[in-house]
């Protein structure tokens, strides 16, 4: 017998319209793996927070903030449903769904399970609930500020006697930076809890500037069904 048949009773056989009192909390520790970008307004998002159980001094961390997480978690289950084509980017398709505006479809897997909001045509609450994610070590050793340029296309910063200046500096996450967090699943039918943590394996890119850096990895380490 399957895991999930022992765990049968644990799920809905569709989703309730009222919420049951049954959840699935996801236990993780996100990974970096490159140098990823968690920023507003320019610079690193940070916040002091307690040292420690026993340690009461404070120290700055690094902060993921909830979208942060979500986002890239969403079009990961995205990209997934538009390649079994149920889901499609074509605006004249019938079963076209877009991310963000007001063209929801409202019925596909990601607008049901992490909610939408279509004006005065509808919305749905998030089913998956999430919160801030803070570094496990200080912000003065989980990060480094590094150069960039923007050269000519001929690979230099100077073409026909003009030189470029565009040389900027940004902070960046360091490699094997961890953040413990808890994503939670409400009402949970056995498909969505499926879905739900298969964007989270999936996911691999996280933060600003994802398609240069940004690696991350979801370590799940538990799984938790209960009533709260």
């Amino acid at each position: 017998m399957s895991v999930l048949e022992t765990l049968k009773s644990e799920f809905h056989t569709a989703f309730p319209r009222l919420a049951s009192g049954k959840y699935v909390h996801f236990i993780m520790v996100r990974h970096s793996q490159s140098f990823p970008v968690f920023q507003t307004d320019g610079v690193l998002n940070t916040v002091p927070t307690q040292a420690g159980v026993r340690e009461h001094k404070r120290i700055n961390r690094l902060v993921m903030f909830k979208r942060k997480q979500t986002t890239p978690e969403r079009l990961a289950g995205r990209e997934l449903l538009r390649s079994l084509s149920l889901t499609s980017a074509d605006k004249n398709a019938g079963n076209f769904c877009e991310y963000s505006g007001d063209k929801s479809c409202g019925q596909c897997p990601d607008c049901v399970i992490y909610g939408f909001a279509v004006g005065e045509k509808g919305s749905e609450r998030s089913k998956v609930y999430s919160d801030s994610a803070f570094s496990l070590s200080a912000y003065e050793t989980s990060h480094r500020s590094f150069t960039f340029n923007a050269p000519f296309e001929g690979g230099t910063m100077s073409e026909a006697g003009t030189m470029r200046s565009s040389i900027n500096e940004q902070d960046h996450v360091l490699p094997e930076v961890t953040f413990p967090t808890v994503e939670t699943l409400r009402d949970p039918t056995c498909e969505g809890f499926l879905y739900v943590m298969g964007n989270l394996l999936r996911a691999r890119r996280y933060g600003a500037q994802e398609t240069r850096t940004g690696t991350m990895e979801n370590h799940i380490l538990g799984i938790v069904f209960c009533d709260g």
